[in-house]
């Protein structure tokens, strides 16, 4: 997460405690978590392209708000909620999108090419986030999402032609495991026992 390198200067901000200030990462993972889940069972009723088209536009939608608003803390959680909603339509779809859609002989070298793009990431985001908050201020780092705008156009293109499966979506499953992620994200940040037992 490219806003971890940023998490000292974020405390200093707003003369937060880190426990209070790790927030920042705990409520983009708590939606992330649920999202990937939930972009997957969708994905066969409501079709790929409209969810990732979705997914973009409230991960920008977040990233405008975060940015705009980075001056108050509040805001800033809320930012980082919504933008967990959206970027989860990635990893839960990009996957599908590969299973139905590229040749069978062709998906070991697309499952390896996402691989090594997500690596590339982890090594190289922190680096560039932390000369971002160095130069120019971490709140940019907000903005980065923005990027995936341009793969709208490849969107449009590749799934210009979705089959639609009707099917059962599963709510109360859906919840469930909604409730445990959160409890279990809350046991991380403030190591109470009780919580670890609801998530279980």
């Amino acid at each position: 997460m490219v806003l971890n390198v940023s998490l000292p200067d974020i405390a200093n901000d707003f003369n937060k405690p880190p426990a209070s200030t790790n927030w920042v990462n705990t409520a983009f993972m708590l939606t992330f978590s649920i999202g990937t889940a939930v972009y997957g069972k969708l994905s066969d009723q409501l079709g790929i392209k409209r969810l990732l088209l979705f997914g973009i536009i409230i991960n920008c939608f977040g990233s405008v708000i975060g940015f705009v608003g980075h001056s108050f803390f509040s805001l800033l959680i809320m930012a980082r909620f919504i933008q967990g909603a959206g970027a989860a339509a990635f990893p839960a779809l990009v996957m599908v999108v590969v299973a139905r859609y590229i040749p069978k002989e062709n998906r070991g070298k697309a499952f390896g090419l996402i691989g090594s793009i997500v690596a590339m990431g982890e090594g190289v985001g922190p680096a560039i986030g932390g000369m971002i908050a160095h130069y120019i201020h971490w709140s940019y780092l907000l903005l980065i999402p923005m990027i995936t705008i341009i793969t709208v156009p490849f969107l449009m293109k590749l799934l210009k032609k979705e089959v639609r499966i009707k099917g059962h979506f599963d709510i109360k499953g859906i919840i469930l495991m909604s409730v445990g992620i959160v409890f279990f994200m809350l046991f991380t940040t403030s190591y109470s026992i009780s919580f670890l037992i609801v998530s279980v």
